[in-house]
């Protein structure tokens, strides 16, 4: 008999590959938005399933016989050394993925010349990575790259998730991070790139890179050091910005700087900055915080926050309710 985490595996295969009917898109958004470790566990099978190699012909994948194989390895407790794959995965969902995604490159792919490595952050802390050419990544929990093995030959790198990179500079060899949708391109420099079902914002800290669409290159933007780029995929445009707030790197510097800030946004960058969740049940309405905090417990600057708002915190494990 097959157990809940068997069948919401195959949902989960299933929707990726396009097959899953209307009532099962249903079944398994409905899942996914019951818990947040959910959403992080299908984030992670998304990341594992967008590194197989596409090409211009459908590969034609029985995914059955995938997933009996996956099974046979789960049920059997078995450990296999696959080369080609560095991981350090956060649950067994994630093996069986990977499993997955070994079985769909080496039976399905015409391009298996390079060995594939996977690199994925765990659900509660961030991963830094030295890549084979000096650069080096900082993924966001529960985020993902992937590259081929000879990756200083073309240094390009898939990105699933959120992560800051610092590229060391080849004008050679340009640095492309592939998301999908949208591409990164640059010779060398410091970027942040954050990624949701929604948008893909790339932050500019040194030097220059160019945000431009998978379908047209064309159809970029060109930021500099302190810009910002975003691309809504609802309508497919890019736009362009500046920004002064670093706060979106306090999960990797621990460092959080507001000046007249919206507790609204406060709380939004807590929540980014931490692996924690807040239930805000207080008004807070036109209130605004002037504070820095470096290093700091995200326990403690709630304490500060209610003494300085006169709130009620109540913590529950990663869980702050403030009223």
């Amino acid at each position: 008999m097959k157990t809940d985490n068997d069948q919401i595996i195959q949902l989960i295969t299933r929707y990726l590959s396009g097959e899953a009917s209307a009532e099962e898109t249903s079944s398994l958004q409905q899942w996914i938005d019951a818990d947040v470790k959910n959403k992080q566990l299908f984030e992670e099978y998304k990341a594992v399933w967008s590194f197989v190699p596409k090409k211009e012909n459908k590969l034609k994948v029985n995914k059955e016989k995938a997933w009996q194989i996956i099974s046979d390895e789960i049920n059997q407790n078995k450990t296999k050394s696959v080369k080609a794959f560095y991981l350090r995965p956060a649950n067994w969902f994630v093996a069986a993925a990977i499993l997955l995604l070994f079985f769909a490159i080496n039976w399905f792919s015409v391009d298996n010349k390079y060995p594939l490595i996977v690199q994925t952050a765990q659900n509660n802390e961030p991963l830094n990575l030295q890549l084979p050419d000096q650069s080096s990544v900082d993924l966001y929990r529960a985020s993902s790259v992937s590259y081929k093995k000879n990756f200083t030959d073309d240094r390009n790198i898939k990105l699933s998730g959120s992560g800051f990179f610092e590229v060391t500079h080849n004008p050679e060899k340009p640095f492309v991070v592939d998301m999908g949708k949208t591409k990164v391109k640059v010779l060398g420099t410091q970027f942040f790139i954050d990624q949701n079902s929604a948008n893909i914002e790339v932050f500019v800290l040194e030097g220059k890179v160019m945000l431009y669409t998978t379908e047209s290159s064309s159809n970029n933007v060109v930021l500099t050091a302190g810009m910002q780029g975003k691309y809504d995929s609802s309508t497919n445009q890019l736009t362009s910005t500046s920004f002064t707030s670093t706060n979106f790197l306090a999960w990797k510097t621990s460092e959080l700087i507001f000046e007249e800030t919206p507790l609204k946004q406060v709380l939004t960058d807590l929540e980014h900055a931490y692996p924690i969740h807040i239930d805000n049940q207080a008004n807070i309405e036109g209130l605004k915080l002037t504070a820095t905090f470096k290093k700091e417990k995200p326990e403690d600057i709630f304490k500060t926050i209610g003494l300085l708002y006169s709130f009620e915190i109540e913590q529950k494990d990663s869980l702050f309710i403030m009223r």
